[in-house]
């Protein structure tokens, strides 16, 4: 049961992350609405970067089990 919880906060966690992430990329581009892609596209990528070592640094402090840390120890 226990194991369970965390598995559920886990999912919680990654899918605020994503959310976070995508209404991040909508202010972006609300706020760079000159239709710059060539801005854009560099700061998705740096958001990811972010939250990529969001997630490791997630993956250090809660536990996870085998199935999540090979996902999220992928590159």
């Amino acid at each position: 049961q226990f194991i369970k919880f965390k598995k559920y906060q886990i999912l919680t966690l990654t899918i605020i992350a994503i959310v976070v992430f995508i209404l991040g990329g909508l202010f972006l581009g609300v706020l760079i609405s000159e239709g710059t892609m060539e801005i854009i596209i560099p700061l998705f990528i740096i958001l990811l970067l972010l939250s990529i070592i969001k997630v490791v640094f997630f993956r250090k402090k809660v536990f996870i089990p085998n199935k999540f840390s090979v996902f999220f120890s992928t590159p």
